[in-house]
């Protein structure tokens, strides 16, 4: 792959830029890149010397690009970046949207055929709630500080859990996939996979909110209640409090649902998990 510019490149050219702007001398002491690289969530972070005071500033990747390749006059629509540096791609793509100074983030758990329409776990009674949950994604997509968040439950053939739960969910199939009556708010939003019953362990969420750094409530809805709702909104009020940052952690108690069976109705198990809930200092949100 060659390069437009390299690493250490970007880095002496913003330093640059930012000493044109603040007119006085100023270098970039750092740059961090995601080692892999991911559309949705990257992000540079630039910490600027200025005079003798330290600033750090984040900028969007697509902010930054724009200004590198304003000073290069070269098409913005063409460039990507990578952590090695910069490089121009052959085709035009969306460059990253802007998605880490969002306020607002509502979560979305495995809302997923398997859960609601097909599969050995699957309760259709589930679909009651979608309504519901489709009114606070809408809201929330106009709502210009929020971000909403799907996250799919997806296992590999021999996944641990089965041995808890039995097979469902397989990678490859249908059951993976958003409800059809949610994929038209998928577009807009950030996806993540989870091999276990809890969001906040998959692959890049930890990350991700590390970036969020104007993230003041995260939401959850749902299903199930008492299993991957309930663990994932308990581990992530455990978790800004263990980093200390002030965020809110809220459930929606009429946007999640279980399922009915002998000896588990869904309504008392759901009020049972929002107790519990509420307990570890997740607010729910009534109406």
């Amino acid at each position: 792959m060659k390069y437009l510019l390299t690493y250490e490149q970007v880095e002496k050219m913003a330093g640059e830029l930012f000493t044109k702007k603040y007119k006085k001398e100023c270098k970039v002491s750092r740059i961090y890149i995601e080692d892999r690289f991911d559309e949705d969530t990257e992000y540079w972070e630039l910490n600027r010397m200025i005079g003798e005071y330290e600033v750090k500033a984040k900028i969007s990747s697509e902010e930054f690009k724009k200004i590198i390749c304003n000073e290069l006059k070269i098409d913005a629509t063409k460039v990507r970046t990578a952590y090695e540096g910069i490089y121009i791609e052959g085709e035009e793509i969306d460059m990253l949207n802007n998605k880490n100074d969002k306020e607002n983030l509502v979560v979305v758990i495995d809302m997923v055929n398997g859960f609601v329409k097909e599969g050995a776990l699957a309760a259709p009674t589930i679909q009651r709630i979608v309504p519901r949950i489709k009114e606070i994604l809408e809201e929330n997509e106009k709502d210009e500080n929020g971000l909403n968040v799907i996250v799919r439950d997806t296992h590999p053939k021999d996944a641990i859990e089965f041995k808890t739960y039995g097979e469902h969910c397989i990678e490859g199939t249908k059951e993976v996939e958003l409800i059809d009556e949610l994929k038209p708010y998928a577009k807009n939003a950030i996806d993540f996979t989870k091999n276990s019953t809890n969001f906040m362990l998959a692959n890049g969420v930890i990350p991700f909110l590390e970036k969020c750094y104007k993230l003041k409530r995260i939401a959850f809805v749902g299903c199930l209640s008492e299993v991957c709702v309930k663990n994932a909104a308990i581990t992530a009020r455990n978790y800004f409090d263990q980093v200390n940052r002030d965020v809110e952690v809220g459930v929606y108690a009429d946007a999640i649902d279980t399922f009915n069976a002998p000896g588990h109705d869904a309504d008392e198990v759901t009020l049972r998990a929002l107790a519990d809930m509420e307990a570890n200092g997740v607010k729910i949100y009534r109406k």
